[in-house]
């Protein structure tokens, strides 16, 4: 099985694109993505930022822009604008219609639970609730693949769940099902013969780049370091990545030590690994759907 090795220290302030949109915020979770009219969409969790009447704070709610070289709109995704909490937001586009959708863990009173909107034109629509039950959900993924979409997210703190999604209307299509990548099937078998690269950019527009190799090599060029690291609990150290133009998605999923990622091509619910990246002791917000798209790109089916 191919192994890939990261040394200790060349993460260190690592950052994704997506907190680069809100780099005052960058201790809580943020997600940016290009709308098809080459406008970039933002959003992130703001904190305490509404006070009501009766002395009371919002937890939490979510707080977007969508910027153009001629002009920025900014504003509250309306319904986060109140006492529960609203938490780390995830978009993906529609291939179909073009519209962006938002999903985020947010608390119904009771538990949190995985909400949608879905953003036409300049207007945010059609907030609802994608997940029920007794379990607390967070940390939702979206990933598009040729076949269809499917949603990701962690329940109970340390179950990975996933299940069909028509990003068009935030209907879940079946039945949630567990994530399961030990009892999948055979792990796959490579002989390493292409690096995974992992291109990383920081809030001064350089790009870097990581390139995970199967001998166990890491180099790292051009572009400089990002002091942002953000500390995660175990099982929030995952992510997910795809493309309308692949069949498979790709999963990278924690050990339950926490000491490595396992990589796993997934598909219509079939998972087979296929690579194994050793983490460093602090994790940069978002390595793990960089790894993600890394990989997609390298197995793309």
């Amino acid at each position: 099985m191919r192994r890939t090795r990261l040394f200790r220290g060349i993460l260190r302030g690592a950052v994704t694109g997506a907190v680069l949109a809100a780099a005052s915020l960058t201790a809580f979770a943020a997600a940016s993505t290009r709308l098809p009219d080459g406008r970039i969409l933002s959003v992130w969790e703001s904190r305490g930022s509404i006070r009501f009447l009766n002395g009371a704070g919002s937890a939490s709610s979510l707080a977007y822009s969508i910027s153009s070289p001629a002009a920025m709109l900014q504003g509250t995704i309306p319904g986060t604008a109140d006492a529960a909490r609203d938490a780390w937001p995830r978009l993906a586009i529609d291939p179909v219609s073009g519209d962006a959708i938002a999903v985020w863990s947010r608390f119904d009173g009771v538990h949190d639970k995985i909400a949608y909107a879905r953003l036409e034109g300049s207007a945010w629509l059609d907030l609802h609730f994608l997940t029920f039950g007794g379990g607390d959900d967070a940390e939702p993924r979206v990933v598009v693949a040729r076949d269809g979409a499917f949603l990701f997210w962690i329940s109970e703190g340390d179950r990975y769940l996933f299940v069909p999604f028509d990003l068009s209307t935030g209907r879940l299509f079946g039945v949630p099902r567990e994530l399961r990548p030990e009892s999948s099937g055979p792990s796959a078998t490579t002989q390493g013969s292409q690096d995974v690269p992992i291109n990383l950019r920081g809030p001064d527009g350089k790009n870097s780049q990581l390139l995970w190799s199967p001998s166990g090599n890491v180099t790292v060029s051009g572009g400089s370091d990002v002091p942002v690291v953000i500390s995660h609990k175990k099982a929030s150290i995952w992510g997910a990545g795809g493309s309308p133009d692949c069949r498979n998605a790709v999963v990278v999923l924690p050990n339950p030590a926490g000491t490595l990622w396992r990589v796993f091509s997934f598909t219509n619910g079939l998972t087979r690994e296929i690579g194994r990246v050793h983490l460093p002791a602090s994790i940069p917000d978002g390595l793990a759907d960089q790894t993600a798209a890394a990989y997609l790109n390298a197995y793309c089916n």
